[in-house]
């Protein structure tokens, strides 16, 4: 049996904000066995993992003043 749909887990995490900035990463793996696709010549991979970083800076945010 084919599947269509990709299995994924994804897990964020926000630790850290202060006044204006923010920080956060994520971590993220897809589980690609038995897709309908796998015998196309782009599918490469069964299996991905992924992660990154975000540092971001808020310009405005209603209700919230600089002290």
């Amino acid at each position: 049996m084919r599947r269509f749909g990709i299995m994924r887990f994804c897990f964020m995490l926000t630790p850290w904000q202060h006044k204006r900035r923010w920080l956060g990463a994520f971590v993220r793996y897809d589980n690609l066995q038995g897709v309908s696709f796998a015998d196309s010549p782009l599918f490469q991979r069964q299996h991905n993992a992924s992660f990154g970083v975000v540092l971001a800076w808020i310009f405005n945010q209603q209700g919230y003043f600089d002290e």
